[in-house]
């Protein structure tokens, strides 16, 4: 795997298996992590699980690109590009997989199956799999000179995957049924660089495009692959380096505009549709908060902190930008950067939250701290919980230059449990995940520990079954790693390993 090509996709878009687990351990102090499993056909892992011993207790900045499009006319015909149709591919996906991890991309699926996209050297490979691991008829498919976004699942089964084709200023999209059919219509194409997660609403795709002079514009595509595409927002804002930009579970798109002075000023969102900005929505935030989170009833959840500085807070608004009093109130404890390394950094993490509007604030200050809230803003008993041990980063090569990484995401799942991802506790075991539930402690048959040395969990995603989704990165000797999907059962057993990528 080359670095160049992937160091130049992580700057664009982040702007924007011996026994694979060893037991639970008695440490008060659990690890977290996440990891990817075998597909159909592919060899189990080499090492097997140790027996459970015990339970324990207890962006920078977005440089706006630079892609040279202008926002297009609102029309719309579906543009079909047969030359881009998907073929066939395998798993394992052969790669070194020390950066797949970072960048693999996970959404349910129908019938308690996964959709995965798989970035490569060479393009990306989609697979919806079954409930046991293993690749679901019709998948999975290749994408060629596409690197993917989350894959976007409609209510019916059926999925958008969003792609951007190499260094070109345009996009593409396409729609798949749970057979891996691609759907009449699809792929479509549009100028732009994708600027955020896109979304299905009511069975259309809402993409966040950009281009220049700055501009952004939301592209709504039917299920047919009909576009339209909306009204372009300008704003001075994106001819600077400080700004993020988000798509909503509504279709709503959010300008985040950073202040120069992180000590002193305001991070200010406004909203835009189809039809342009929406008149009079404007939220603020002290200094750079983090990246919004979108909770029940509308609602718009948001960090607010410093690095190294007390109190931190979640700010709640409301889904016409109106402050709500269901916020935290002050937390004592540092908000911490989920980024490091080239550029600045890149304001306080996300809170988490719940389908019920339970919210979680997880900080690295000290360790792991991380305080549960109610719907109405209130710490729930038992919290916080703590770790002496922070949680995992992504990867960076051995003297690269101009690389920098983000921490993993926490995740939340039915009963409003927590999930965490621990780098290895010693040099002896691998990386962890951790289930914290709703009363602070941690949940019978957790943490599921990675008995590999040096292997390390780099994402995870719940199911509305409880069902943990995580992707495990392992060494495989002479420099080259190997990524392995595990599904993990609520009460911390393993499901099913499907190895994704192996060198």
């Amino acid at each position: 795997m080359r670095f160049g090509r992937i160091g130049a996709l992580l700057t664009t878009f982040v702007l924007v298996g011996g026994g694979l687990i060893a037991g639970c351990t008695a440490n008060p102090q659990p690890t977290t992590s996440s990891s990817v499993g075998p597909a159909a056909g592919s060899p189990a892992p080499s090492v097997t699980p140790a027996v459970a011993n015990g339970t324990p207790e207890g962006s920078p900045s977005s440089p706006g690109p630079t892609a040279q499009a202008t926002a297009p006319e609102p029309s719309g015909t579906p543009t079909a590009l047969p030359a881009s149709s998907p073929v066939l591919a395998e798993l394992p996906v052969r790669e070194s997989a020390e950066y797949w991890g970072d960048l693999a991309r996970m959404a349910p699926g129908p019938a308690g199956g996964l959709y995965l996209s798989i970035p490569t050297d060479r393009g990306s490979v989609v697979v919806l799999l079954d409930s046991t691991g293993k690749p679901r008829p019709g998948w999975p498919m290749a994408l060629a000179d596409t690197f993917c976004y989350l894959p976007a699942p409609a209510a019916d089964g059926t999925i958008r995957v969003v792609c951007a084709p190499g260094s070109d200023p345009v996009s593409r999209a396409y729609a798949f049924t749970p057979d891996g059919r691609l759907m009449a219509g699809w792929p479509v194409e549009f100028p732009g660089q994708v600027w955020a997660a896109p979304r299905v609403v009511d069975g259309q795709l809402l993409v966040m495009a950009y281009g220049n002079p700055g501009a952004l514009w939301l592209v709504a595509v039917a299920p047919d692959g009909t576009l339209r595409t909306g009204k372009p927002y300008e704003s001075p804002v994106l001819s600077r380096q400080n700004w993020r930009a988000q798509l909503g579970p509504d279709g709503t798109g959010y300008l985040l505009a950073l202040p120069p002075d992180i000590a002193t000023g305001y991070t200010e969102i406004t909203a835009f549709d189809l039809n342009g900005v929406r008149p009079g929505w404007l939220a603020r935030a002290k200094g750079w908060s983090s990246d919004l989170v979108f909770g029940p009833e509308g609602r718009i959840y948001v960090s607010q902190g410093q690095e190294g500085q007390r109190p931190s807070r979640i700010l709640v608004f409301d889904h016409d930008g109106r402050s709500l009093p269901v916020g935290s109130g002050a937390l004592p404890v540092a908000a911490t950067s989920a980024y490091r390394g080239a550029g600045p950094l890149g304001g306080p993490p996300p809170p988490v939250v719940a389908e019920d509007g339970t919210s979680f604030f997880v900080s690295e200050d000290g360790g792991t701290t991380a305080y549960g809230l109610d719907p109405s803003g209130r710490v729930m008993a038992g919290w916080p919980y703590r770790d002496t041990i922070g949680l995992q980063w992504g990867y960076c090569a051995p003297g690269a230059t101009g690389c920098g990484v983000w921490r993993t995401s926490p995740a939340v799942g039915p009963g409003d449990f927590l999930y965490l991802l621990h780098p290895p506790r010693d040099k002896t075991v691998g990386g962890s995940i951790i289930a914290i539930g709703p009363d602070g402690r941690v949940r019978p048959g957790w943490p599921v520990v990675l008995a590999r040395a040096g292997a390390e969990f780099r994402s995870a995603v719940v199911g509305p079954d409880g069902t943990a989704y995580a992707v495990a990165v392992e060494p495989e000797g002479g420099g080259h790693y190997s990524a392995t999907l595990l599904a993990i059962a609520p009460d911390g057993t393993t499901r099913y390993r499907t190895v994704i990528v192996e060198p």
